[in-house]
């Protein structure tokens, strides 16, 4: 979308430069409900411009804080200028989210021996029905054992910077204690492998590739999720009469209504006077769709007109031996009838046959006297 209506376009080296500049500041541009433009020049007729000359521009310190961040341009008053006014929107977490599993619950310690438990519990019930309450019954399982080892993940990686920290800080004051770094090491690397089961969770939640290669994005993957969250959330919708409904409980009915509504069997209202007659039911005759030979091209040729004469079309399709098209030819021809139509589509798939070097062609057409006519020429 442009973000310029009116007069000249927009400069693109200022474009450029303003887009390396939030590249460069870590910044990125907010999502705005309400008016497209923030920007108008207060002209009629060409002379008007309307320009998104006011953004919002976050980091990603300010996402992380404020989860829902949402900005509302409101129309002008006395300004030239829209007013913006941000704010947090806070919805509540659906009680029916999907259950993922994450590849790195496996390299937890005991995971494999809970699920091992859990289906080997008996149940009384037919093989395939079986089946189903088990992973019904695991799932419930896993969702208990996440939380408990995502809290525990949480409280071991605090107490793993503290302690990394405080090794640091002992290593300032005696560099030489080779003890000290030794831990440091061991420590580090107990971090390291909280870190990385982090991002393989949030990368597979994400499903994106890593912008560099070898470098930590875990923070990118958390901030680039939180947006796409916040993307999708609907915080205001506009009913049949033209009310902003802001409220979410509100939202959740209305859409709950109107579908409601919208398929709902509804009564007849008046019956018609239509003859129900059924017709006579299709007679489906067995057809065979025949392959020409090798070196030849089959030619399915079609002129239907609608009225006699009337406006009409022709169409051609050319095909190898192995059934694979090798080309098409339609256009309309004008008012004609249907008997001209299909000769015109016969000597026009001919013609551009020849030219393409078609020479050995095998001509199928659904009207015989124009067959029987092209035959004695």
């Amino acid at each position: 979308m442009s973000e310029k209506k009116g007069r000249k376009s927009p400069c693109r080296r200022a474009m450029v430069e303003f887009s390396n500049f939030l590249d460069a500041a870590c910044l990125t541009e907010n999502e705005m409900m309400g008016a497209t433009f923030t920007w108008y020049n207060g002209q009629k007729g060409v002379m008007r411009i309307l320009s998104v000359l006011d953004k919002s521009l976050i980091n990603d310190s300010w996402n992380d804080k404020f989860r829902n961040w949402k900005v509302k341009v409101f129309p002008q008053t006395k300004s030239d200028h829209y007013l913006l006014f941000g704010e947090c929107n806070e919805i509540a977490k659906p009680c029916n989210i999907p259950f993922h599993y994450l590849q790195s619950w496996s390299k937890v310690d005991k995971f494999r021996e809970m699920v091992k438990n859990c289906w080997k519990q008996p149940l009384s019930t037919t093989p395939l029905f079986n089946i189903m309450m088990k992973l019904r019954r695991l799932k419930v399982e896993i969702k208990i054992w996440k939380k408990k080892a995502l809290d525990n993940a949480i409280h071991n990686k605090k107490e793993l910077e503290g302690e990394i920290l405080q090794l640091h800080i002992g290593q300032e004051d005696d560099e030489t204690d080779d003890t000290l770094y030794t831990q440091m090491v061991l420590k580090t690397k107990e971090l390291e492998q909280i870190e990385d089961k982090e991002e393989e969770d949030w990368h597979q939640r994400l499903r994106e590739k890593w912008l560099l290669a070898g470098d930590r994005n875990t923070a990118y993957f958390h901030q680039t999720t939180h947006m796409k969250l916040a993307n999708t959330c609907i915080l205001e919708i506009i009913d049949q009469f033209g009310a902003m409904i802001s409220n979410q409980d509100y939202i959740k009915d209305y859409i709950v209504n109107y579908y409601a509504d919208k398929f709902v069997q509804h009564e007849v209202v008046k019956v018609l006077p239509v003859n129900n007659k059924m017709g006579n039911a299709p007679s489906i005759c067995s057809c065979r769709w025949t392959l020409p030979n090798i070196g030849e091209v089959k030619q399915c040729c079609d002129g239907p007109a609608l009225g006699n004469p009337g406006p009409s079309g022709i169409g051609v399709v050319y095909r190898d031996c192995e059934g694979r098209v090798l080309g098409t030819l339609s256009k309309a021809v004008g008012s004609t009838t249907n008997y001209l139509a299909e000769a015109q589509a016969i000597v026009d798939g001919v013609e551009k046959a020849i030219h393409r070097g078609w020479t050995t062609l095998w001509i199928v057409s659904d009207l015989s006297a124009t067959i029987k006519a092209f035959i004695s020429s």
